[in-house]
């Protein structure tokens, strides 16, 4: 399960660096609410065990 998540994470990392080079400072709020939903995603399947 954490490779899991360690993988999806590199995957919304790569979307999140090709995001700000195109969006700019757009990109990193998309990124980063992005990623905000995917920590609480993994904390949630975390505690649902």
């Amino acid at each position: 399960m954490e490779i899991y998540i360690f993988v999806l994470a590199e995957i919304v990392y790569a979307r999140y660096t090709i995001l700000i080079h195109k969006l700019g400072n757009m990109g990193i709020v998309a990124g980063a609410i992005e990623c905000g939903q995917l920590y609480i995603y993994g904390f949630f399947r975390g505690a649902g065990r």
